[in-house]
């Protein structure tokens, strides 16, 4: 709005930290981490401040906020800040900026921290190597929790002096959720879902197709009870559906192996193989496609 670059202003943030109001100072160009702000804290909960709270802390609302002669709140600014001059901030009236703000003569400056995201192409602290960003999914994760829980439900245990002292807690965890996500991210293709074996729901799929006669009914219960003798997790999708439905739901959910069962190939002995993985379909005899099928599976494993 002032013609300011960003990287030339002083973005002021309000949280709250354990109920005390704090000041957070950024670059413009910067994105805070929450995350970083709880390490840098210690506090157990940290939150933005409401439009009251932050009124009430500097006098104005968001879009004029800035530190130059706070005093009474603590600052906490980004590594970025430090020696920067000729800056542009909040004068904690609406509508009202400073500029020519030098942050070790205007701003006291309660701790200094690294607050901010880093972004792709910035040289790593330790080796200099350009930085790159990547998208990932979290499936675990480690919390530092303090003494939050310790101190709230009274737990003590005795020291190697025999005296009672509060533990130190950490949270570690796998989420079951997010590592279901995170493989169908990494494992689809545009019909559906490409479970690896080792995960998947069902393992095989039999599917009869075609008029519903006794020999095909008869190879499809020996089929799946074959399988199920093998330890495989098998479904039979007996619907009244065209192959076509049931063959794109099978793709959908993603089973790795499908066992077509029809009159046309019985009446030559076999049945269809379809690995999903690859599309790739095979004819094998009715009497070995149990054992084929448990075979590939235990070398996918």
């Amino acid at each position: 709005m002032h013609g300011v670059p960003a990287e030339h202003q002083i973005k002021t943030l309000v949280f709250i930290a354990d109920s005390r109001p704090l000041l957070v100072l950024v670059r413009g160009d910067h994105s805070l981490v929450e995350q970083k702000l709880l390490d840098a804290t210690g506090a157990r909960a940290v939150r933005p401040a409401d439009a009251d709270e932050i009124k009430s802390a500097l006098g104005a609302l968001p879009g004029s906020l800035g530190a130059v002669g706070v005093t009474g709140l603590t600052v906490l600014a980004d590594h970025a800040l430090a020696g920067r001059t000729a800056m542009t901030t909040g004068a904690n009236q609406d509508g009202v900026h400073l500029r020519g703000v030098d942050l070790a003569r205007d701003i006291t400056v309660t701790h200094w921290a690294d607050l901010r995201e880093v972004r792709a192409g910035e040289p790593c602290i330790e080796c200099g190597t350009a930085l790159q960003v990547v998208r990932t999914v979290e499936v675990g994760h480690i919390f530092k929790l303090g003494y939050k829980y310790t101190e709230a439900l009274g737990v003590t245990v005795l020291g190697q002096d025999g005296t009672a002292v509060k533990p130190i807690m950490g949270s570690y965890g796998i989420g079951i959720e997010r590592a279901i996500a995170a493989i169908v991210e990494t494992h689809h293709d545009e019909k559906g879902i490409v479970w690896p074996a080792a995960v998947a729901p069902f393992e095989v799929a039999v599917v009869p197709i075609g008029k519903n006669d006794e020999q095909t009914a008869a190879v499809v219960d020996d089929l799946y009870a074959q399988l199920r003798a093998e330890r495989v997790d098998v479904v039979l999708d007996d619907r009244d559906e065209r192959p076509g439905v049931k063959f794109a739901d099978i793709e959908l959910v993603g089973i790795p192996y499908r066992i077509t069962v029809g009159p046309r190939g019985l009446k030559e002995g076999v049945v269809e193989v379809t690995t999903r993985a690859t599309g790739e379909t095979t004819q094998v005899p009715v009497a070995s496609a149990a054992a084929r099928v448990a075979a590939l599976l235990r070398s996918a494993d």
